[in-house]
């Protein structure tokens, strides 16, 4: 199975949902530790009201052209005829439909509005005239204002009287669905309508970032291209990107089973040690197994219970297997297939 073919196999199966929980207890110095500012978040020991800072300094989204989605996927806030405001787990994105360039952008890592990162998913808006952003982090009772034209970002107490831009939820519209679902694999968790009576939304064709496009009517726009500023390519996707395959892998056996697989067949070693217990990661082995091409056969073997227990991979004539144990209810490979 070749690199794209898997992870998108995979992908493709998974929903945009929040992760668990975890823990919550950031202190304040953490949080501002993680962000450039030019001035200081200072809290009132006595009321316990926190002092709201305007002078943020946003930090950009880096993307690189072999950065891949994760099971948030990405999703659509705002879109009008000349822009369209998205996001994904790496970051969050302004893309100028005319100049068919990305002009802006947020780092939402730098302000603790990861997913995985803060411990469940942050809660994004923009306005309806798309000048501004609104981020509410999972673990916060503020809000981050970012004005992506202006680049500036500021807190706010709260997002009372704000007029924020409607999207339609994609899994509540049968009519749109209806029309989109024998053009599309995977697409946003929210759809945009407009009067003409055509639909926004952002799609992929594949696991990478320059395979997300936008998408209305008949039109689309691959929204991360080469000849735009980008990073050199990633040895291994961002710890978050893991962190959130092992979280998915936790809900059942078989959500288990899908990730170890494609990843091992796609010769992601880091992945394989999220998934993994006795092994250890090493930049030279991820390097060594992102080398290797594999097509790869396998099948779950279960005890007298029914139970899964291993791992059987038919690989270049060879059988290998590897042990599979659950422990604190997180399902784990003991090292690696081996012959």
């Amino acid at each position: 199975m070749s690199y794209k073919k898997g992870i998108y196999l995979l992908i493709v199966m998974l929903s945009v949902t929040g992760c668990g929980k975890m823990d919550n207890d950031i202190s304040r110095q953490e949080m501002v530790s993680s962000v450039e500012t030019a001035g200081e978040i200072l809290t009132d020991i006595n009321s316990g009201e926190t002092q709201i800072n305007n002078t943020l300094l946003p930090t950009p989204a880096s993307w690189s052209l072999n950065t891949m989605i994760d099971t948030e996927f990405a999703d659509i806030i705002y879109a009008d005829d000349e822009r369209v405001i998205f996001y994904a787990y790496f970051g969050l994105f302004e893309y100028d439909l005319t100049e068919k360039k990305l002009i802006n952008s947020l780092d939402l890592k730098a302000i603790n509005c990861q997913k995985v990162q803060c411990g469940g998913r942050s809660e994004i808006y923009a306005d309806t005239q798309g000048k501004e952003v609104w981020i509410k982090p999972y673990n916060r009772n503020m809000w981050y204002v970012f004005q992506p034209q202006e680049n500036t970002l500021r807190e706010e107490l709260t997002a009372e009287g704000v007029e924020l831009f409607k999207q339609v939820a994609f899994k509540d519209t049968t009519t749109i669905e209806d029309i989109l679902q024998q053009k599309i694999r995977f697409c946003s968790n929210h759809v945009v309508t407009f009067s003409d009576g055509t639909y926004g939304y952002i799609m992929t064709r594949g696991p990478e970032v320059t395979q997300i496009e936008y998408c209305r009517g008949e039109q689309n726009w691959p929204l991360f291209t080469e000849d735009q500023p980008h990073e050199d390519d990633l040895l291994k996707q961002d710890d978050s990107f893991y962190m959130d395959y092992r979280e998915y892998a936790n809900r059942s056996f078989m959500n288990f089973f899908s990730c170890y697989s494609t990843f091992y067949e796609l010769g992601d070693y880091a992945a394989l040690c999220a998934l993994s217990k006795n092994v250890s990661y090493s930049d030279e082995e991820q390097r060594k197994w992102a080398e290797q091409k594999r097509d790869v056969q396998m099948q779950i073997e279960q005890d007298q219970q029914g139970e899964p227990y291993q791992i059987v991979f038919e690989e270049d004539n060879e059988i290998k297997k590897v042990d599979i144990v659950q422990e604190d209810g997180i399902w784990k490979a003991d090292g690696l297939p081996h012959t």
